[in-house]
């Protein structure tokens, strides 16, 4: 068994990494212990974590539990486009300082590092409905998001002195309060909201037609853990990036998207009509009339990517995209009372 050291443990990614099979005990959330918590409004939603701005207690936490502790995965961050515009100083804050400080940590205990990295670094202008990304793809972030996280890996890439790999997600999406940030979590929020009574709308910087390829986070859990173990054996390291995520020609538009999503919530009971099911009409109707895109902001474009390098590896996909889905609308379901922090 591998003993890994998680960063921001209670994200949708963390979590799902400790649900999953695998030859991977995450320690932190667990029996180690501390005081000093991360604080911000979407806390209020979710379970608090670990504080990687704090050195001190990095320092000490690793000083007591080193020998129990293989591999650090920094997961952690200030997650989003308009998460991160909303507070500048915070986001570079977390991405960047908060990453130099877990370099630090590996390299002074001797751990070898998995940094969780965006594929928002690249340059949209290189690719195309025609031209997935790969990681050969030219990098040129467009968003303080972006830029943080390419930052990231450059702190990674000169100053770490051990085996390391970095990896980039592309759309993921979880359970509902875990996942606050993927848009498609945020349209089915929405979507039942409006169902219940409470009338929202949901603006998206995203152009409808522009397929995307979505993927649910216990997929991704699934590769960052198989690269951890990966990192543990004295041979076999092979590149240093990988992107992570369904194939481009899995690739979805959002009216795609929806008719299953529509069909999801169709399976079940409509609150305000017991024995009857959700009425999946009225569920598009909604998504035409609440969900307002803007598609000339959509700087992410036709954001696929081709997943060559990864499936050389033939890690299996855990769950389908509809299986998914399926898991997200029932969360949505459970929690419907619990406020995100877009609101």
């Amino acid at each position: 068994m591998i003993n890994v050291f998680v960063t921001g443990e209670e994200g949708t990614i963390p979590r799902a990494m400790r649900v999953i099979p695998s030859n991977c005990h995450i320690v932190n959330g667990g029996y180690l212990k501390y005081e000093h918590w991360k604080t911000h409004q979407s806390f209020q939603a979710r379970r608090r974590e670990i504080d990687f701005l704090n050195r001190e207690l990095l320092f000490d936490l690793f000083s007591k539990h080193s020998d129990e502790i293989d591999v650090v995965i920094h997961s952690g961050a200030y997650v989003g486009t308009d998460f991160c515009d909303s507070d500048s100083v915070k986001a570079i804050e977390t991405n960047n300082i908060g990453t130099q400080n877990i370099i630090d940590i590996c390299n002074n205990f001797k751990k070898p590092l998995v940094l969780i990295s965006t594929t928002a670094i690249f340059d949209p202008s290189k690719y195309s409905s025609s031209s997935p990304i790969d990681e050969n793809t030219l990098i040129n972030p467009q968003t303080l998001y972006g830029v943080t996280k390419y930052f990231s890996e450059l702190q990674v890439e000169r100053q770490i002195k051990g085996k390391y790999f970095i990896l980039r997600p592309v759309f993921g999406f979880g359970d509902y309060p875990d996942d606050l940030h993927s848009a498609l979590t945020k349209v089915i929020y929405t979507l039942y909201k409006n169902y219940t009574g409470t009338e929202q709308t949901l603006e998206l910087k995203l152009a409808p037609f522009n397929q995307k390829s979505y993927i649910r986070v216990e997929n991704i859990a699934n590769v960052i853990l198989k690269f951890a173990e990966r990192i543990m054996e004295p041979k076999g390291h092979f590149f240093k990036h990988y992107n992570i995520g369904k194939n481009y020609s899995y690739a979805r538009d959002w009216h795609e998207m929806i008719d299953v999503v529509a069909n999801c919530f169709g399976n079940y009971e409509a609150p305000d009509h017991p024995g009857h099911s959700i009425d999946a009409d009225v569920i598009m109707e909604t998504f035409k009339r609440q969900i307002i895109f803007d598609a000339d902001a959509d700087y992410l474009g036709w954001h696929n990517i081709n997943d060559s390098s990864i499936s050389r590896l033939k890690i299996e996909q855990l769950i389908s995209f509809e299986e998914g889905v399926r898991k997200t609308v029932n969360s949505v379901i459970q929690n419907i009372n619990v406020e995100p922090y877009w609101i």
